[in-house]
């Protein structure tokens, strides 16, 4: 069925609905007054300083719109009362890792349904990364776009460069011969370099060359770190693949609990990164060299740091973003004699534009979620001043294999949630693991998760 043959169909589905149903839209007390169309759009409060780029650029070109921000503090806890209450906003920030649960129980509008209609917009052809699309599935056999992907997020290497040169590490000569085992031995050599380093010296004092100081920085609890983590070892927590449930979780198998193990002997046991960091903070203490991080935080890096970028030196790599979702609520809203829905897949399209991907890019905390932007924009610019040239490429140009955050998606929506808990609980415990026998320990608690896994309902179980 081409694209125009669909928007007709959906245009004469959606005049019948509207007949049918104009008291929904229009006399039940839905109906927008004022001036303006007003978006309510709810977000982390995180996410405020990226959005409020972008929210000021599109209401400058529509100034029929009136954006306003609604901030959170937790996603999870914010969605439980949307749910509760039914009282969405129009449009929600989501993440491809959390939105299952909610897009899946149908809180959300499918984008498919406003791409078929609109002749200015094709998912496509629109550029974004195919990994982000897919995403936006609920489900392995889930075809919808649930919500429109607004970056691209891979695991990245911050540098203190500082840090390199006192540990007698050249950074050009690193990045020119940059792999995994280069940087484990850097790490060596910083780890040495930081046990012999004085605590009295004024000038390690103030750059944080101290014994206390630390060569990695992991935020390995995130699901794009762990993830590439564990497959680079050779360990993989889900066989999808596979139809029963003892066969689909893999993260209890020899190979698994083995990746783990080296994992953890490598950068905990070994001393490269610290047990205790659980608030990603050293490296802006300058208290580690490196810091695996999964987006740009270029904004918040303090002004005295000398950082650099180097790709992620794993040879997987997990790959998500973040993104914006219409809510149900928003289609039973209208403004003039259009829903308010309808504004805000106009902004939505906005979000993926170049126009609009530059305006967040203006806050330096993301990367470009379209690929005629992979080399290109403001984003290339983050930090650079004077000579200063930051190597902004290795966001986009990781040579690794990418690997989609969708495995969770195995479960059925709902569960979504609790099995990203139980990931997270085993990587919690190989960080924290301080006992002799790993293989034995790690094991039973792999066996401890599986048995709360069992309980749960696999996708094509919960339709």
């Amino acid at each position: 069925m081409t694209k125009s043959i669909k928007k007709i169909l959906l245009t004469l589905c959606c005049a019948v609905l509207v007949l049918g149903g104009a008291c929904t839209a229009t006399g039940c007390g839905n109906k927008e007054e004022g001036d303006k169309a007003k978006i309510t759009v709810a977000m982390l409060s995180s996410e405020k300083k990226a959005f409020e780029k972008l929210e000021k650029a599109y209401e400058s070109l529509h100034t029929d719109v009136d954006i306003r921000i609604v901030t959170y503090t937790a996603y999870e806890t914010a969605m439980t009362n949307y749910v509760k209450n039914n009282n969405w906003p129009d449009v929600v920030w989501t993440a491809g890792d959390q939105h299952a649960g909610y897009s899946g129980a149908g809180h959300f509008m499918d984008l498919k349904t406003f791409d078929a209609a609109d002749d200015t917009f094709d998912f496509a052809a629109s550029g974004i990364y195919p990994e982000l699309l897919d995403a936006t599935h609920y489900a392995p056999d889930d075809d919808g776009y649930w919500f429109m992907p607004r970056d691209y997020n891979v695991p990245i290497l911050f540098v203190n460069k500082t840090h390199l040169s006192k540990a007698g590490i050249d950074f050009d000569t690193l990045k020119n011969n940059w792999n995994y085992e280069t940087f484990i031995a850097a790490c060596n050599t910083l780890k040495a370099a930081y046990a012999d380093a004085s605590s009295k010296d004024t000038d390690n004092i103030r750059t944080g060359f101290l014994p206390t100081a630390y060569p990695c920085e992991l935020d390995a609890v995130k699901m794009s770190n762990f993830t590439g983590i564990l497959r680079s070892f050779g360990g993989n927590m889900f066989d999808t693949s596979k139809t029963a449930i003892d066969e689909i979780c893999t993260f209890g198998s020899a190979a698994s609990v083995q990746a783990y193990e080296t994992f953890y002997n490598t950068f905990y046991r070994g001393g490269l990164v610290d047990p205790a960091d659980t608030t990603a903070s050293l490296f802006n203490q300058k208290s580690a060299a490196f810091w695996l991080a999964v987006r740009p935080e270029v904004a918040n890096i303090p002004a005295g740091i000398d950082y650099d970028f180097l790709p992620n030196p794993f040879a997987y790599a997990g790959v998500g973003c973040g993104g914006y979702a219409i809510t149900n609520k928003a289609d039973g809203k209208t403004f003039g004699d259009k829903k308010i829905s309808q504004y805000a897949w106009e902004f939505l399209k906005y979000v993926v534009s170049e126009d609009g991907q530059n305006a967040l890019s203006e806050s330096g905390l993301l990367v470009p979620c379209i690929t005629s932007l992979q080399s290109s924009g403001v984003w290339t610019t983050y930090g650079n001043t004077g000579d200063v040239q930051r190597n902004h490429l290795a966001f986009t140009q990781y040579e690794g294999t990418k690997v989609g955050l969708n495995d969770v998606k195995v479960f059925a929506p709902s569960y979504n949630t609790a099995v990203d808990r139980e990931l997270v609980s085993l990587v919690t415990y190989c960080i924290q693991y301080d006992g002799n026998d790993f293989t034995s320990g790690f094991a039973g608690k792999a066996k401890e998760v599986m048995g709360r896994m069992r309980t749960y309902k696999l996708a094509k179980a919960e339709e």
